[in-house]
């Protein structure tokens, strides 16, 4: 038995009292060899006695502050630390304008470890850092007009002039940048508040709320690497999206409104047009509804072998790559498709992943979603619904034969293209009473 070392505290497993005892001996011998025989009229004792005295021996235990329960194979965070989170989350109410750089620093610090018990967290936190950045770069700007001691120290660590010995510097230097950083840190100036900031902090104290029946709980089979259950490939062009998994069976095509092709490239010159609609964002579009095809496989089909189940986003575009991977840092729209996304993927048994491949390589997703439609000589049909030629496409790639079609649902659509076109994301509530049963349904 093997017994990991993190810093100064053990992760340590073992079957039966027996065993446990022994393995709690052997890390007492490991922790003597490295450190020395225990001389305390020479040293410390490199053994803890306080910690080992309140010891707890269980499946359940505190490490580096997150709860590890290796029977439900999770990773949490605890109810005191959750708390810390709300209460500084309640200084930015939705009236406050301004924050200053020692607040932030402390939410984000706050935030950033509460995502280790809940990852999609940190989808939401590329603004915080953005604006935490820009704050700080402000602070140091202006503190090099207005602060004659704050220059002073900026000259001596970039020109290392000191008086004394030449072994002093180091510490000179070291020291001067530690009151600069602080001068940086608790400088006084307030910075604003801006929308897409504010949406993000609301979405946070919505979802930290005691009755939003949101646990900050992950499964630990979503947080190590591992081969994933499927991959699901999809591919977006500015007329239409598709996708298809040949693992789960399914395969979907889709036309996008007329209202969401109006504002892209095909109607519009650039992006200085405020209703501009990016092909990042449309691309982003595709893995949203990829997830959620898989959602719907695993609920429908009660795929139950594996029971946190990975999918695999396979895309061509890297700015989807990377908003899957991360999240969007410039784009109000990829933004608000981030927080939609958070919202499918909290409490949900379907981790993701994501992984970029060559426009060349991505041959069947590319034609699903660039299927021309067929003119229908029908006089009665209505000239609102165009139709495609399916059978030619499953013909010509056969490996689509075997896959169901997924329809998504009116529901799901309407909340996505409602973030399309006004750059909202809808209230929380309302993504989370989203069943898999409400986004969409496979159909022969």
């Amino acid at each position: 038995m093997t017994a990991n070392i993190y810093v100064d505290d053990i992760l340590a497993a073992a079957a039966l009292r027996e065993k446990m005892l022994r393995l709690l001996a052997a890390v007492i011998e490991a922790i003597f060899l490295v450190c020395g025989e225990p001389d305390i009229a020479v040293r410390q004792c490199p053994l803890s006695l306080e910690k080992w005295f309140e010891l707890i021996v269980g499946p359940r235990q505190i490490v580096l502050g997150l709860v590890v329960d290796t029977n439900k194979m999770t990773v949490s965070m605890t109810d005191e630390y959750i708390q810390q989170c709300r209460d500084l989350l309640n200084l930015w109410d939705r009236d406050r304008r301004f924050f200053k750089v020692g607040d932030m620093q402390k939410l984000v610090g706050k935030l950033a470890r509460l995502g280790e018990g809940a990852p999609w967290i940190y989808k939401l936190m590329s603004h915080l850092y953005t604006s935490l950045a820009f704050a700080l770069k402000s602070n140091t700007e202006l503190l090099d007009k207005s602060s004659s001691g704050f220059r002073e120290y900026v000259r001596q660590i970039t020109t290392k002039t000191f008086s004394g010995k030449q072994s002093d510097h180091l510490r000179h230097v070291k020291f001067a940048m530690k009151k600069a950083a602080k001068m940086v840190n608790k400088h006084n100036h307030s910075y604003l508040v801006n929308p897409t900031m504010r949406e993000e902090l609301i979405f946070i104290s919505n979802a930290l709320a005691p009755d939003s029946g949101i646990k900050f709980e992950t499964p630990i089979a979503h947080l190590i690497p591992r081969i994933p259950t499927a991959s699901i490939i999809g591919d977006s062009s500015l007329l239409a999206c598709g996708g298809y998994s040949i693992t789960l069976g399914f395969w979907w095509h889709l036309s996008f409104p007329k209202d969401i092709v109006e504002r892209t490239l095909l109607h519009l010159k650039d992006n200085s047009d405020k209703r501009f609609i990016s092909i990042n964002c449309l691309e982003y579009v595709t893995i949203i509804l990829n997830y959620c095809a898989s959602l719907v496989t695993f609920a429908s089909r009660k795929i139950d072998d594996d029971p946190y189940p990975i999918v695999l986003c396979v895309t061509d575009n890297t700015s989807a790559l990377n908003w899957t991977l991360h999240t969007s840092k410039k784009s109000n729209i990829g933004r608000a498709l981030a927080r939609f996304f958070c919202g499918l993927l909290i409490g949900s048994n379907v981790g993701v992943n994501a992984k970029w491949i060559s426009t060349i390589e991505n041959v069947v997703a590319d034609k699903i979603s660039r299927l021309k439609a067929t003119i229908d000589t029908n006089p009665k049909s209505s000239p609102s619904v165009n139709t495609y030629d399916y059978a030619n496409l499953q013909q010509e790639h056969v490996e689509l034969k075997a896959c169901v079609f997924f329809q998504p649902s009116h529901r799901l659509l309407s909340l996505i293209w409602e973030i399309l076109l006004t750059q909202k994301c809808p209230d929380l509530n309302q993504i989370l009473s989203l069943k898999p049963q409400d986004l969409g349904k496979l159909s022969i």
